[in-house]
């Protein structure tokens, strides 16, 4: 809730969030991939976070929830606590088209 630190690590940063739900604080740490890598990898997006997507501005967020285009383009929209960036890629004019589920493993169902 507002409390956040950056820490660096070589090329990765961990980002650590805090927030309440249901009354209860929790704290999640989310890693930040180098700005050369294009979509983020998966092994990096905090437990039960299914979603990606990139904005126009080339930002990518990992989402607890689906997010939706924006009103105005440009932008994906979920509830700010749902959402958590990931990385930051090269601008994308086609952003509407990265939207993505985290793949399952084969053989496993969801």
């Amino acid at each position: 809730m507002g409390d956040s630190k950056l820490h660096s690590r070589g090329t990765r940063k961990s980002v650590s969030f805090d927030y309440t739900t249901n009354s209860s604080v929790s704290t999640h740490t989310a890693h930040v991939m180098p700005a050369d890598h294009t979509v983020p990898d998966w092994t990096f997006a905090p437990p039960g976070w299914d979603w990606t997507a990139q904005d126009e501005d080339g930002r990518w967020f990992w989402y607890g929830v689906k997010p939706v285009p924006g009103i105005g383009g440009g932008v994906w929209r979920a509830p700010s606590r749902a959402q958590m960036l990931a990385a930051q890629g090269e601008p994308n004019p086609e952003w509407y088209a990265t939207l993505a589920k985290r793949p399952t493993l084969q053989g496993t169902t969801e």
